[in-house]
């Protein structure tokens, strides 16, 4: 089912009639210059990407150890 409306001027239907019209946007104003920052001067970084990675496996070591003792002695304990 199609809605067509109608527009009755002077007793006598017609199709409504539609106009676009466009109207330009005003220009947008000019960038203004940005000014240069001062280079701040470098300084080197060495990333220290290694350190914690030695001390968790330092831990995993001594932590391996301590169970390992500990398995021997209960074993001793019970006389196997």
């Amino acid at each position: 089912m199609r809605f067509i409306p109608l527009v009755k001027r002077n007793g006598e239907a017609t199709l409504p009639v539609f106009t676009n019209t466009y109207t330009e946007p005003a220009e947008p104003p000019a960038p203004k210059p940005e000014e240069p920052k001062p280079e701040e001067p470098k300084q080197e970084v060495i990333p220290a990407t290694g350190d914690a990675a030695m001390l968790a496996v330092g831990a995993t070591a001594a932590l391996g150890a301590a169970l390992a003792g500990a398995g021997y002695l209960a074993r001793k304990k019970r006389g196997e």
